[in-house]
């Protein structure tokens, strides 16, 4: 619409749009039209499937606000009810009220995506005009003359809302700044630093100036005294000289105490600023030249947002969110002597906001639920909790009752308690994902609770902070970045942007410790002070919200002196525990976690929530011996251990430990226990211990960072009431995650010692019937093994070249080196050969691999140093029957008499994986790795037969698991 030639604003929309008086209010008064309002229908032509509507503000423009707006009028993509051939595609235009920024907003379902143009085009805006939103209204939705169905609406709003993904930002954001990782990690290992601290001073340096992008984003920060100025300045110098002066002598000094000119920019307090002992300010840092210049102009590059996005919300820019989401991603590397990484090698993935979402949604429902006993007030939860803000506006308008019926006071007040009483702990909290979460979800939960007109965000949130919500994790700085979403989330909404006020205090919040390692039981009365427990809480409560620095010390000074453990425990390991936990010093993990001394929980909590590492226990022998080590030891300690298992079954149990009686857990985990034998003992624990209330299976797909098949499951500490519900959701109905469980869900009844299929009653049916009738597999004349694991692969899987050259060598070498196939090369009725070989070195061939095969001996003792460092080569017992064995041996004391199965007519077989069955004969003795199995014995024809067939390919994924069928 050409207002600026034709002197003509658009028409405002009709008065009756606004569901109350208020909501003319959020907009300026028309300048032509005194009882209009700058609320406009911008665009719309007949021949157009595309409209726009125009908004300009008359105060703060909030997500609530802009949500409620997009529903003023009807479109296409409303809702399923709204998509008809007549109703338009929307897009919205909102105006802020000081003209400052203008926010493009499409809509889907009462989802929103808002991408917002202020001073200037970041490159990803650019790309999004050239590339995506260029053309994207042209399509006309007709093909051999005929109009398709729910065309052109349908594609046009797809090309729109694909446009706005934020996904795209994800990715561009994450690698420029793993390139700045990289550069500087590099540069840090020449100077002589170790991994561990290129770490650190990447994250300390590279978090702090994140956070500085965020503070500049809301003007915080005063420009006029030269922070962000550059010239003729090394990187170096730029770091001493204007960022430590920042952030250590400005943002963490009281403006009273500052030795320099700026009196303007906020003191801010929380402990981000503060140099801790041994911190990095103190190395000498000789950072790669124009570092921070380079990093400047890359951040510049991109539209910077303080206010997190949801599921429900997404914001096209760089949230705190994203920012901990690539530094948890970047916290993950492994880095070699030459400073390079590979990516994700702790088992942490970070999970879709989606999830998050609807984690913390379940979690809390149950949550309330618990607090009422009328159906109907646990429907008006539900509004609660899943109406869309539009949705909740338009209810509340008219009457209390429209959503809770009678006595809504009564339980309204009733929330409102159980709310202030909630504890929710994520015992792997990362970046933060799942706290920041629920911290959102219980501030919009208090606000539509709230009778109040004036519902104060910033201090409802210090208060969910400070009470309601706690994470621990193993890493520094991820307990680093997670405080620090905690406070950029607080000061997005201070009132008074002129007048910030020092942030709150997280030492007690958000702690490093080792979650799974319990505190020893040992002496009672370590401490000096018979009154702990009581001082400890009113201690936590004070240093929260103590601001000045010389107060923060003193109540620093005063946990020092209650915590002090008495002289004659040295021998004593519960003491010893208690001295590695010091809140204040965030530099290494306390090993062990205890809820009431760390957090004064004395009860357990409401609810436990997250997304644990998954890390195999096999691979944590072999990448981390350390841990492993110190994991076998507590081992004994929980019901769910297995050795061939994963940690995050360990996780689990330890959630149920943490949980009030009646509480919830939620976790999203690696699928594998419900089918995989290691998950037997898990499976059981859960039918023996909880009540699991829902199990959504996700497969693959959910975490961008690893093709992982995963699965939620939520469940509560109490009596198995055996009333699962239970579906499977591929990543593509993750949009519509709530509608499709409730749509789909089935109810399922586990018992011990079964795998957890999830079974249509059609499916669970035919289960039933095949295990009256049929023969397990397991009851057949034949043998199942597992391929060969060497412990080292590059030591004992040789090439054609290297096999020809041993055999040059020494002929004798050819008895013992095999063909094999990896799982990979197996497919339906077939494989491919890949030239691969294998040294089939069987327990005891040590005793004579010297003499009688000198090449192959040779060849192993270029890796003697890495074979001995194996989890099975560090005893000296190698006799038969121990699980030990010589470091010339393959892994698991392999026999003679089991290679010589890989010598028969056989199935070689890979796991069933994939897009189809993969089995196939083998007559010409080959060998298989760790990924691959063989089946030898009788009938082995029409075994192959029935093994690839389609029905049994379909049972095998839907319905059959393990051996036993």
């Amino acid at each position: 619409h050409d207002s600026q030639h034709t002197g003509t604003l658009p028409k405002p929309l009709p008065v009756d749009v606004f569901h109350t008086q208020k909501q003319r209010t959020w907009f300026r008064e028309h300048p032509n039209l005194r009882s209009a309002r700058v609320a406009l229908q911008h665009f719309r032509a007949d021949d157009c499937a595309v409209e726009s509507k125009f908004f300009w503000f008359s105060e703060s423009a909030t997500k609530q606000k802009i949500s409620a707006s997009t529903e003023f009028t009807s479109n296409w993509e409303d809702s399923d009810l709204t998509r008809k051939p007549n109703n338009k595609v929307g897009i919205d235009f909102f105006l802020t009220d000081d003209a400052n920024s203008l926010l493009i907003v499409l809509s889907n379902r009462q989802k929103h995506r808002v991408m917002e143009l202020h001073s200037h085009l970041s490159n990803t805006q650019k790309q999004i005009f050239e590339y995506n939103l260029n053309g994207a209204a042209s399509y006309d939705g007709i093909k051999d003359g005929i109009r398709q169905e729910f065309e052109p609406q349908r594609t046009i709003h797809q090309s729109l809302w694909n446009a706005l993904q934020l996904k795209e930002v994800n990715k561009q954001f994450y690698a420029i700044v793993a390139k700045f990782f990289d550069d500087l990690v590099k540069e840090l290992i020449k100077q002589g630093k170790s991994s561990r601290r290129c770490q650190a001073i990447f994250f300390k340096a590279i978090r702090s100036y994140a956070f500085r992008w965020f503070l500049r984003k809301m003007e915080i920060i005063h420009e006029e005294f030269g922070y962000f100025e550059m010239e003729g300045l090394s990187a170096t110098d730029y770091y001493d000289e204007k960022v430590k002066l920042l952030f250590f002598n400005t943002l963490n000094t009281d403006v009273s105490e500052r030795i320099h000119q700026d009196y303007l920019t906020p003191y801010l307090n929380g402990g981000l600023f503060e140099p801790k002992e041994n911190d990095f300010e103190k190395d000498n840092i000789i950072f790669p030249e124009d570092y921070f210049k380079n990093l400047f102009d890359r951040f510049n590059e991109f539209n910077f947002t303080t206010d997190e996005s949801s599921a429900d919300f997404e914001m096209i820019a760089v949230d705190p969110e994203m920012l901990g989401q690539v530094f948890e991603s970047l916290l993950s590397s492994q880095i070699n002597a030459d400073g390079a990484n590979e990516r994700n090698q702790t088992g942490a993935f970070y999970t879709p906001r989606e999830i998050v979402d609807y984690m913390c949604r379940e979690t809390l429902r149950h949550y309330l639920y618990s607090k009422v006993e009328s159906d109907s007030f646990k429907q008006g939860i539900d509004f609660l909790l899943d109406f869309s803000d539009a949705q909740f506006m338009a209810r509340k308008s008219t009457s209390g009752a429209d959503l809770w019926g009678v006595n809504s006071k009564k339980i309204s007040a009733v929330l409102r308690k159980a709310l202030d009483e909630f504890k929710v702990i994520d015992p792997a909290c990362g970046s933060g994902a799942y706290p920041m979460g629920m911290l959102q979800l219980l501030l919009r939960t208090y606000e539509r609770l709230s009778t109040s007109k004036n519902f104060d965000t910033y201090e409802a949130k210090l208060k969910i902070i400070e009470y309601s919500i706690f994470g621990v994790d193993i890493q520094p700085m991820a307990v680093e970045i997670s405080r620090l979403r905690a406070w950029l989330s607080v000061i997005v909404d201070e009132h008074d942007k002129s007048n910030i006020q020092p942030l709150p205090n997280l030492d007690f919040k958000f702690v490093c410790a080792n979650t799974l390692v319990d505190l020893e039981e040992g002496e009672d009365n370590l401490f000096t002070d018979n009154k702990l427990s009581g001082k400890l809480a009113d201690l936590r409560d004070k240093y929260f919200n103590a601001r000045k620095p010389n107060t923060k010390h003193d109540y620093q000074e005063k946990y020092y002196k209650l915590t002090e453990v008495k002289l004659f425990d040295g021998f004593d390991k519960r003491a010893q525990q208690l001295k590695t936990f010091d809140p204040f010093v965030n530099r290494y993990a306390a090993n062990f976690y205890d809820s009431a001394f760390i957090f004064g929980v004395n009860n357990g909590f409401d609810a436990v929530i997250g997304n644990p590492p998954y890390i195999h226990f096999e691979n944590m022998k072999r990448d981390n011996p350390e841990m492993y080590k110190l994991y076998r030891e507590i081992s004994s300690k929980y019901n769910t251990y297995a050795a061939r298992g994963d940690i995050y079954t360990m996780f689990y149990e330890k959630a149920l430990e943490l949980l009030k009686d009646n509480g919830v857990f939620a976790f999203i985990t690696s699928n594998k226990w419900m089918r995989a034998g290691y998950g037997s003992k898990l499976r059981n624990y859960f039918v023996e211990n909880s009540n699991p209330l829902l199990l959504i299976d996700l497969g693959a797909g959910i975490f961008d960072s690893a093709t992982v098949d995963t699965n939620i499951l939520i469940s509560e500490k109490a009596k198995n009431a055996h009333q699962l519900r239970a579906v499977t959701l591929s990543a593509d109905g993750l949009e519509n995650m709530s509608d499709y469980v409730r749509q789909n869900v089935v109810d399922i009844d586990y018992k011990l010692d079964e795998p957890w299929a999830i079974l249509s009653a059609i499916e669970q049916s035919i289960k039933q019937k095949i295990e009256s009738v049929g023969t397990p597999l397991k009851d057949w004349d034949i043998r199942i093994n597992y391929g060969i694991k060497t412990g080292l692969n590059e030591a004992f899987i040789i090439s054609k070249e290297k096999r020809d050259e041993l055999v040059k060598a020494d002929p004798k070498s050819d008895e013992i080196i095999r063909p094999i196939l990896r799982g990979k090369d197996i497919g339906r009725n077939s494989y491919t050969f890949a030239d691969l070989y294998v040294i089939t070195a069987y327990k005891g061939i040590s005793l004579i691999m010297k003499e009688t095969y000198p090449a192959v001996f040779e060849h192993l003792k270029q890796f003697e140093e890495r074979l001995r460092k194996r989890g099975q080569c560090e005893g000296t017992d190698t006799s038969p029957g121990s699980n030990q064995h010589h470091w010339l041996e393959l892994d698991n004391n392999v026999s003679r008499e089991k290679l010589d199965d890989f010598l028969k007519r056989k199935i070689v077989f890979s796991r069933i994986s994939g897009t189809e069955p993969k089995f196939s004969l083998d007559t010409e003795n080959h060998f298989t790795n760790d990924t691959g199995y063989i089946i030898s014995g009788e009938h082995l024809d029409y075994l192959l037969d029935m093994l690839v067939s389609d029905i049994i390919w379909f049972a095998f994924k839907n319905i059959l698991y393990g051996w036993r069928y």
